[in-house]
């Protein structure tokens, strides 16, 4: 089991659940719904994984878990959600859009830890290669080609 933090969170990664193929790495990001890490792929390749808990309240800014008058303000994503983008992430690989998704698991023996409280949590797994850069740098660097991309990308979504 391996775990990391996210808004004041402990989650935990069980190990059934994290391919033994895969080397986890350090953390490289983090968006509104989950944290990236690099990953050594079983070729010595390197490669992100994207790890996102599903139907889970995640903090915000105006979210405080240690408060339910507050719930309605967290951010959740739904498992559904979850296997959407991960449909849409591979399509967009496929086409040369974005890295190539290697592997999608959902995971249900994990856990999450609240105010030192250990509880079940689902967790959404996206293993892919290594894309090199975020959208966010992609888009600022190239603008131009993120333009002549965006049709196809509207299409797949």
């Amino acid at each position: 089991m391996w775990c990391f933090d996210r808004s004041n969170v402990k989650f935990c990664v069980a190990e059934e659940c994290w391919p033994k193929r895969y080397q986890i790495g350090k953390r490289i990001g983090e968006g509104m719904a989950g944290v990236v890490f690099d990953v050594r792929l079983q070729n010595g390749r390197p490669g992100a994984a994207k790890i996102v808990p599903l139907n889970s309240k995640i903090p915000t800014e105006d979210c405080d878990l240690a408060d339910e008058s507050t719930w309605e303000d967290c951010f959740e994503t739904t498992g559904e959600e979850f296997l959407e983008e991960a449909e849409v992430a591979t399509l967009m690989g496929d086409e040369g859009v974005g890295p190539r998704v290697l592997e999608v698991i959902v995971c249900s023996k994990s856990t999450k830890t609240v105010t030192g409280v250990p509880s079940p949590v689902d967790l959404g797994l996206l293993v892919m290669e290594h894309a090199g850069q975020s959208l966010e740098s992609f888009v600022e660097e190239h603008p131009e080609d993120f333009k002549r991309q965006l049709p196809a990308i509207r299409e797949m979504v």
